[in-house]
Order: C-alpha cells, then sequence, then structure tokens
C-alpha cells in the first residue's frame, strides 16, 4: 500500500499532465464534439482528484484511518496508473499530430488524430476511472463518518456520565446542608 506523501505525488503528477492533455485539446481544429466530450470527462476526472488531494492535505500523514479502498488507487492496475496511461497515450497522440516547425504551426491548429471509436473508448476508460475515484473517496467519506459518529457516541455518554455524577453530587451536598443546618438547630 502507498504511503499518503506518494499517493499524493502521484494524484499532483496526474492533475499535471491532465492540464497538459487539457491545453492540447484546447489547440485541436475541427472537432468539436469528441474533443467537448474529452474536455469534459478530464476536467471532472481532475476535479475528483482535486478532492482527494485536498483530503489528504487535511489528514495527518501518521494517522492510521487511511481508507483501504482510498490508499489502493494506485495499484499497478488501479485508476491513478490507468488514467496516467491513458493520459500519456494521448499526450504522445497529441503532440504528434501537431505541425512541430515555425510558420507552418502558427498557421494551423493541430488536427485531430483520433476516430469517434477510439475516442469513445478513451472516454470509456476515464469515465470508468473516474467513477472508481468517486466511490473510493465517498467510501473514505463514510469510514470518517462512522469514526465521527463513534467519537461523539463516546462524548453523549460521557456527558450522560458526568451529569449523573453531577447531579448525585448536588444531592449529597444538599443532604450534607440539611444535615448541618439541623444539627446546629439542635434537632440531633
Amino acid at each position: 500500500m502507498a504511503d499518503p506523501l506518494s499517493f499524493t505525488a502521484s494524484i499532483i503528477a496526474l492533475l499535471q499532465l491532465s492540464s497538459t492533455v487539457l491545453r492540447y485539446l484546447v489547440d485541436v481544429k475541427d472537432a468539436s464534439a469528441d474533443r467537448k466530450s474529452l474536455i469534459r470527462e478530464i476536467s471532472a476526472t481532475r476535479g475528483i482528484l482535486s478532492t482527494l488531494k485536498e483530503t489528504l492535505d487535511d489528514a495527518r500523514v501518521s494517522d492510521e484511518t487511511w481508507s483501504a479502498t482510498v490508499r489502493s488507487l494506485e495499484d499497478p492496475d488501479g485508476p491513478l496508473h490507468v488514467l496516467t496511461t491513458t493520459l500519456q497515450q494521448l499526450t504522445t497522440t497529441l503532440q504528434g499530430s501537431g505541425l512541430t516547425t515555425g510558420i507552418k504551426k502558427a498557421a494551423n491548429s493541430i488536427r485531430w488524430p483520433f476516430k469517434q471509436n477510439e475516442v469513445e473508448k478513451i472516454l470509456r476508460v476515464i469515465e470508468h476511472q473516474k467513477s472508481t475515484l468517486s466511490l473510493a473517496l465517498e467510501n473514505d467519506h463514510i469510514v470518517i463518518s462512522r469514526e465521527i459518529r463513534n467519537n461523539t457516541e463516546a462524548i453523549r455518554d460521557d456527558v450522560a456520565g458526568l451529569s449523573r455524577e453531577f447531579a448525585a453530587a448536588q444531592l449529597d451536598g444538599k443532604t450534607d446542608a440539611e444535615v448541618s443546618c439541623s444539627s446546629k438547630s439542635g434537632l440531633f
């Protein structure tokens, strides 16, 4: 299992890679529907990755409450590696399709190098990984919610115990005061 710092580094690298892909997609010419779909999916995935990163940034590194699901995201077949591979392939293809020499580069945008079925396959891969990341984040939130509930129940039990002890102490104090008043008045 990966430690939180390694996991954070993987997420940061993936966020940077997705930014690179998005920059290339913005430069694409003549592929509006496919390009928009990819931009939308990659942007949504970036949002989830950013949330995961923020969750890690807010947590203590030594905290053992890390969800096994969240930590498993970095497994060799996990969504972080699959997304990295997919985005690297997109970057390579988009870079290779661009015109890289002087005037031609300035005159032309990158041409769309994908067929529609290729884009659909890429979208399915990204959507699946995004869903897995969302589920892992939800699972981590469930673990944290259970911990909060357990801590709240313990606090409630402590407060109830203290309240009973306080009531008993008040009753004892009242009884002691009555005994003291009674003994001073000569009734005993």
